[in-house]
C-alpha cells in the first residue's frame, strides 16, 4: 500500500486532526517537488502537501482576475508534480547582468558565481547529459559557428544558449516512487489554507490545511512553502501577522510586483535562398538533448533582458488567427490533450501544423522564412500583484487569490526600442528581407503570459524591500522559508524552471544540514 495512502488510513482509523512532522513542505512542483525529492535522497523524510491528485489538473484552486488576462489556456497545473507536468523542457540560467545590485527593485541578493554550481547540478537533476554546460561560451567552435548561419549585428545583439529536453522530466512519477518507498509522505487533494505564528511571531506553530471538507492542524519544525507565485501570496495573506515585515492580512511585501515573460510574435523575415540554421531551429546534442540559441540584447543597449527566437515558418503574411492557435496550444502536453477545436484548428490551418512539428522536432529543414518570437522581461511594479478577493471564498471560506497582472507602459515603450534597434541594424543582412516588418502595435495587441508566474514573495537583503533572504527564509521567521517561482527579485529573459530547481537544490541541501544537526 503507498504512504500516502497508508498514512491517511491511520489518520481515518484513529480519526487524527493534528499530524505532527519534522518538515512540511507545501506544493510539489519544480521547487517542492525537488526539494521534497532531495530530502528523501538525503535520509530526511518530508511530508509534502499538494492541491491536486495524480490525476491531470485535478485540484481546485480558486482565483479571481481584475488585470489583464494571461491569455492562456491553462497557465498552471494542480496536480501532483505542479507545473512540471506542463514544463516544454526548455531551460537556460539567468545571466550575469541579472544579479546586478541597482534600485529596490532590481538585483538578486546571491552572486551569481555561487549560483552556477546550482545550474549544473539542477541540469544533472532533471536528466540532462553534460551538466556542466550551461552557457553559449562553453560550446566547441564546431557548435559556435552556427551562430552565424543567420546574421545579426554583433555590436547590439548576441547569441544565449537554451538546452531542451525532448521528453521533459516531469516529477510526478518520482515523487509517488517516493511515496511508495516510504521515504517522503504525500498528503494529496490537500489545500493550505492558513500558517498561524506563536506569540512571538518569529515562528510558525502550525499550518491549517483543507481536505474532504474538513480541517487538520499540522505541526512541524519548519516548513517550504512552495504553491507558486499565485498561491503562496494567498497562504501568506490569509494567515494571522508575523515577522517584522508584517506578513499576513494583505501587509507587508507579499503579493506585490508580480511578474512574468511577455511573449508575442513580432514579425517575419524571408530568405533570398533556403538557409540551414540548425542551432536556431534546435540542434541534437544528445540522445535525448537538444541546443537552440535565441537572440539577446547586449547590456550596452540598456534595453530590458529580452531574447528573441528565430524559428522556421512559411513565407508570406501570417494571419493573426494562426499565432493564436499556435500560442493556445502552449499547455498542450500530449495527444490526449488536444481538444476537439484544437483538431478542427490544425486541419484548416496547415500551415500551422508544420511551424509545430519544425519547432518540435530536430528536422533537417531549410529556412525559407522564419518567424521572430519575443520574449521580454518584466519590470517588476507593486501595481502588478496578487491581492485576497474578500467577496469570494473557497470551500474552507477562505478569500481567494485576485490576480492583477500588469505590464508597464515603460516595458511597452522598452519593446518599441528594442523593435527600432532590429530595423535599424540588429537583423540587417543581406541573407534576407523583412516578410513582415516588426510592429509595437502588434505585439501590443497579442502578447500574452508564458505561465511564468514571479516575483510575489521576492528575495531581497531587508525585510523593508521583499519577503524572503538570499537563503529563501522568510525575513525575521526563524523556521519558515519559500521556494518558487514566486522569489525572484527579476525574471531576466530565461525560463525559470531551472533556477527553480537549482534554488531548491541549494535549499534541500541547507535543510539536510540542520535536520541532521537537531538530531
Amino acid at each position: 500500500m503507498p504512504a500516502v495512502t497508508q498514512y491517511l488510513y491511520r489518520c481515518k482509523k484513529y480519526k487524527m486532526n493534528i499530524v505532527e512532522t519534522d518538515i512540511c513542505i507545501v506544493g510539489s512542483g519544480m521547487g517542492g517537488g525537488t526539494l521534497a525529492l532531495k530530502l528523501a535522497e538525503k535520509g530526511v523524510q518530508p511530508l509534502l502537501i499538494e492541491a491536486g491528485n495524480l490525476e491531470q489538473n485535478s485540484g481546485v484552486l480558486p482565483t479571481t482576475f481584475s488585470g489583464q488576462s494571461f491569455g492562456l489556456e491553462r497557465s498552471r497545473a494542480v496536480e501532483v508534480g505542479g507545473g512540471t507536468n506542463l514544463w516544454h523542457g526548455v531551460v537556460a540560467p539567468l545571466d550575469r547582468r541579472d544579479f546586478k545590485d541597482g534600485t529596490t527593485y532590481t538585483g538578486w541578493p546571491i552572486d551569481y558565481e555561487k549560483m552556477l554550481p546550482y545550474w549544473a547540478s539542477a541540469l544533472n537533476f532533471l536528466g540532462f547529459e553534460n551538466p556542466a554546460l550551461t552557457h553559449f561560451e562553453e560550446l566547441d567552435s564546431r557548435l559556435k559557428k552556427h551562430a552565424n548561419d543567420i546574421g545579426y549585428n554583433d555590436t547590439q545583439i548576441c547569441p544565449k544558449l537554451f538546452r531542451v529536453m525532448g521528453q521533459p522530466r516531469r516529477l510526478k512519477g518520482a515523487i509517488v516512487a517516493a511515496a511508495e518507498a516510504g521515504t517522503l509522505t504525500l498528503m494529496s487533494d490537500t489545500v493550505a489554507l492558513e500558517c498561524i505564528a506563536d506569540a512571538s511571531g518569529a515562528r510558525i506553530r502550525e499550518l491549517i490545511v483543507g481536505r474532504a471538507g474538513a480541517r487538520t492542524t499540522i505541526r512541524a519544525k519548519r516548513f517550504v512553502i512552495s504553491a507558486g507565485a499565485l498561491e503562496t501570496p494567498r497562504l501568506l495573506q490569509n494567515s494571522r501577522t508575523f515577522g517584522p515585515a508584517g506578513l499576513g492580512n494583505g501587509t507587508g511585501n507579499v503579493g506585490k510586483y508580480l511578474m512574468d515573460h511577455p511573449m508575442a510574435f513580432l514579425g517575419k523575415i524571408k530568405f533570398r535562398r533556403p538557409t540551414r540554421a540548425p542551432l536556431f531551429s534546435d540542434m541534437r546534442e544528445a540522445r535525448r538533448n537538444r541546443f537552440r540559441i535565441g537572440l539577446i540584447p547586449k547590456e550596452k543597449t540598456a534595453l530590458l533582458n529580452s531574447n528573441l527566437y528565430l524559428r522556421p515558418a512559411i513565407p508570406g503574411a501570417t494571419p493573426d488567427a494562426e499565432n493564436r492557435i499556435l500560442v493556445s496550444l502552449i499547455a498542450v502536453r500530449k495527444m490526449r490533450d488536444l481538444s476537439v477545436d484544437h483538431v478542427r484548428n490544425l486541419l484548416a490551418n496547415p500551415k500551422v501544423l508544420y511551424r509545430i512539428i519544425a519547432n518540435r522536432y530536430v528536422l533537417p529543414i531549410r529556412y525559407h522564412a522564419a518567424d521572430l518570437f519575443f520574449v521580454t522581461e518584466q519590470t517588476p511594479t507593486s501595481e502588478s500583484r496578487v491581492t485576497l478577493c474578500p467577496d469570494q471564498v473557497d470551500a474552507y471560506g477562505y478569500p481567494v487569490a485576485k490576480v492583477n497582472w500588469t505590464v508597464s507602459d515603460a516595458d511597452l515603450i522598452n519593446v518599441g526600442k528594442f523593435i527600432e534597434i532590429l530595423i535599424a541594424d540588429g537583423l540587417k543582412s543581406n541573407q534576407y528581407a523583412w516578410d513582415e516588418m516588426p510592429s509595437l502595435d502588434k505585439w501590443r495587441k497579442s502578447y500574452t503570459s508564458a505561465a511564468h508566474h514571479l516575483g510575489t514573495a521576492r528575495m531581497a537583503k531587508d525585510h523593508r524591500d521583499g519577503v524572503v533572504d538570499s537563503d529563501l527564509k522568510i525575513h525575521g521567521v526563524e523556521n519558515a522559508w519559500v521556494c518558487d517561482g514566486s522569489v525572484f527579485p527579476t525574471g531576466g529573459n530565461a525560463n525559470p524552471s531551472l533556477t527553480i530547481c537549482a534554488l531548491a537544490l541549494r535549499l534541500g541541501e541547507h535543510l539536510s544540514k540542520v535536520t541532521r544537526t537537531d538530531d
